[in-house]
């Protein structure tokens, strides 16, 4: 969560070319030099800030870097942790029946409406993410389809529904891209892909949104790195 605070604040141009010192930000956020070092590191990792012993913190990027579809924390991935804005390519009403997992994961009965969006993240002009989100239809006259493909899509879920994601559950796979995947991907012949299934639950344990998302794994290797606070 610090981090992420800090990657917005930098890309914001908040800060001009120097970061607070470590004391001034363990004082606003509350936290330890240990939690803090962490987070900080983290921006170095990702290129967008160098720490110099005696001199300071220095901003020296002011976008995260693109090569790695990554996540350390469940605020990247509610935010998504991706510079690009994702394509939409559709947003629309779908009968739960004729997508088996989403109709099991949303506990819905096969004749349910749920609202489903589709978009796709490209990297170096080539399709990297196709990512399909599942939500209670009845959302479908408080979203602004615009929103959808300039931010988060559960940050723009959780305004319309007036919910708070508070916890995420990932599924990690691979199956072979067929169909609209294979489409969306521009896929030739047979090849594995990466599937995450995610489940976003709000405070009381009940879904908010399921979503599906394809990588191509030769072009989006998936990296976790989980820090204690």
């Amino acid at each position: 969560m610090i981090a992420a605070a800090l990657r917005e604040r930098i890309v914001a141009r908040a800060y001009d070319d120097v970061i607070p010192t470590e004391q001034e930000l363990m004082a606003e956020f509350q936290v330890s030099r240990y939690s803090m070092r962490a987070a900080l590191q983290m921006l170095v990792d990702e290129g967008l800030i160098e720490r110099h012993s005696g001199r300071g913190t220095f901003v020296t990027g002011r976008e995260p870097s693109d090569g790695r579809w990554s996540a350390r924390s469940i605020e990247e991935l509610i935010g998504e942790h991706l510079k690009r804005h994702p394509e939409v390519l559709s947003v629309g009403v779908i009968r739960a029946g004729d997508y088996p997992s989403a109709m099991v994961a949303c506990e819905a009965s096969t004749d349910t409406p749920l609202l489903m969006t589709e978009r796709l993240y490209r990297l170096d002009h080539k399709p990297q993410v196709y990512m399909r989100g599942f939500m209670a239809a009845s959302l479908a006259h408080h979203i602004v389809v615009a929103d959808i493909g300039s931010g988060s899509l559960v940050r723009t879920v959780e305004k319309a529904s007036g919910r708070q994601v508070v916890k995420l559950r990932q599924v990690m796979g691979a199956t072979i891209g067929e169909g609209r995947v294979k489409e969306m991907l521009q896929l030739d012949g047979k090849v594995a892909v990466l599937t995450m299934q995610r489940f976003y639950l709000d405070a009381i344990g009940q879904l908010v949104i399921y979503s599906e998302n394809y990588c191509a794994g030769e072009r989006s290797p998936f990296v976790t790195e989980l820090v204690r606070q």
